[in-house]
C-alpha cells in the first residue's frame, strides 16, 4: 500500500509540474506580448510630436517666389514620404476625418463647438490635429471642431433670453471653451509667426534647404536607431523564448523518466502483490493444518485417557482374576468365560496401541509439513 501511495503521489506531482509549466509558458508569452505592445505604444507616443512636426511642415504654403514654392513643394513631398514610411513601418493608422463627416466619440475629440444652421449636429467642420491608432486601438484621438445645427433666431429679444439661459446653464463650460479658443488663437498666431519666420528665412537664405535635408537625415537616422533597438529587443525576447522552450523540453524528458520509474514501480508492486497472495494462501493452508493438528492432538489425548482407564481396569481385572483363580477350581465354566473376557480386553488394548501409533505418525507428518511451509514462507519473504 505504501508503494502504491508513493506511485500515485509521483504521478500527481508530474501532472502538477506539467500544468504549472504550461501556465508559466502562457504567462511568459502574455507578458512578452504585453511588454512588446507597451514598448511599441510608448515609442509611438513619443513619435507623435515628430509626426505633428512633419504635418506642420507639409501644411506650410509659400507665396511669392516660384523658386521658393518649388523648393517648398519638394520639401513637402520629402516630409510626406518620411511620414508615410514611419507610419507603414510601425503599422500606425492615421485618423484624419474629412470635413462634413460624422463625429465619432471614440476616434475624435471635440475641442470647439460652432453653431451652423445649415448643418446637422456633430458634423466635423475642421480637423485641428490628426489622431493615430495601432492595431485598432486609438493612441490619440483626432482633435476636431464640430457643428451644432438647426439653430434659428427670428427675434432679437428671444435670442437674448435664450443666450442668457444658456449662459446660466453652461456658464462654466462656455468659459472653458472661451479659454480653449483663446489658447488655440494664441497657438495659431504662434504657428503663423513661426511659418512667417521660416518663409523669411527661405527667402533670405537658400542654405535653409540643406538644413532641412540635414534634419530629414537626422529624423531618418533616429527612426532607424529606434527600429534597430526594437529589433534587438525582439531578438532578445526570441532568445529567451527559445531558452524557455529548451527548459520545457528538459522538464518533459524528466517527466518521461519519472513516468518510466513509476511504471517499473507499478510492475514491482504487482509482482509483490502476487507473491503476497501466494504467501497468504500458504499461511491459510498452514492455519488449516494447525487446526487439524490441534484436533488430532485432542483425539490422542482422549485415546491416552481411554488407554489409562483401560489400564486401571486391567489392574482391577487382574485382582479380580486372582479372586477367580481361587474359585476356578470350583467352577470351570466361569473360568473359560473369564479367559474370553481377558482375551477380548487384550485384543482391544492391542487395537488401541495400533491406533495410537497411527495417530502419532500422522502428527509427526503434519509437524514436518508445518515446518516445511514456515521455511518456504521465510524464503519467499527474503526474496
Amino acid at each position: 500500500m505504501e508503494e502504491r501511495d508513493e506511485i500515485e503521489s509521483l504521478k500527481s506531482r508530474i501532472l502538477k509540474l506539467r500544468e504549472d509549466f504550461k501556465q508559466y509558458r502562457e504567462r511568459v508569452k502574455k507578458n512578452e506580448e504585453r511588454c512588446k505592445e507597451g514598448t511599441k505604444h510608448e515609442f509611438i507616443k513619443k513619435l507623435l510630436d515628430t509626426l505633428d512636426a512633419l504635418d506642420r511642415v507639409g501644411d506650410f504654403e509659400a507665396d511669392g517666389c516660384k523658386v521658393v514654392e518649388k523648393t517648398s513643394e519638394n520639401i513637402r513631398k520629402n516630409m510626406e514620404m518620411i511620414r508615410e514610411e514611419l507610419l507603414n513601418s510601425f503599422g500606425i493608422e492615421c485618423i484624419a476625418p474629412t470635413p462634413g463627416s460624422k463625429f465619432d466619440d471614440i476616434k475624435h475629440t471635440a475641442i470647439e463647438l460652432i453653431e451652423k444652421s445649415d448643418l446637422e449636429d456633430d458634423v466635423i467642420i475642421k480637423v485641428v490635429r490628426k489622431g493615430y491608432s495601432l492595431n485598432d486601438k486609438v493612441i490619440r484621438p483626432a482633435e476636431v471642431v464640430i457643428s451644432k445645427g438647426g439653430y434659428h433666431k427670428p427675434e432679437v429679444a428671444s435670442k437674448g433670453t435664450l443666450q442668457k439661459i444658456l449662459e446660466l446653464i453652461f456658464k462654466k463650460k462656455m468659459r472653458e471653451l472661451e479659454l480653449r479658443e483663446l489658447k488655440l488663437v494664441e497657438k495659431e498666431l504662434k504657428l503663423k509667426k513661426d511659418f512667417d519666420e521660416v518663409d523669411e528665412d527661405i527667402k533670405k537664405n537658400d542654405d535653409k534647404k540643406s538644413e532641412l535635408d540635414r534634419r530629414e537625415k537626422e529624423l531618418g537616422g533616429y527612426a532607424e536607431e529606434i527600429m534597430q533597438g526594437f529589433m534587438a529587443k525582439e531578438e532578445e525576447l526570441d532568445a529567451r523564448e527559445k531558452e524557455l522552450e529548451n527548459k520545457a523540453v528538459g522538464i518533459e524528458e524528466e517527466g518521461k523518466k519519472m513516468s518510466a520509474m513509476a511504471y517499473e514501480l507499478e510492475v514491482k508492486r504487482k509482482g509483490m502483490e502476487s507473491k503476497s497472495y501466494e504467501i497468504n494462501a500458504k499461511i491459510a493452508e498452514l492455519s488449516e493444518l494447525m487446526k487439524t493438528e490441534s484436533g488430532l492432538r485432542g483425539s490422542i489425548e482422549e485415546l491416552r485417557n481411554e488407554i489409562g482407564g483401560l489400564g486401571d481396569r486391567k489392574i482391577e481385572l487382574n485382582e479380580y482374576f486372582k479372586e477367580i483363580e481361587e474359585n476356578i477350581k470350583n467352577n470351570d465354566l466361569r473360568k473359560e468365560e473369564l479367559e474370553k473376557n481377558i482375551k477380548s480386553l487384550e485384543e482391544k488394548t492391542e487395537e488401541l496401541g495400533v491406533r495410537e501409533k497411527t495417530i502419532s505418525e500422522r502428527v509427526s507428518a503434519l509437524e514436518k509439513k508445518r515446518i516445511d511451509l514456515i521455511a518456504d514462507i521465510a524464503l519467499k519473504k527474503r526474496k
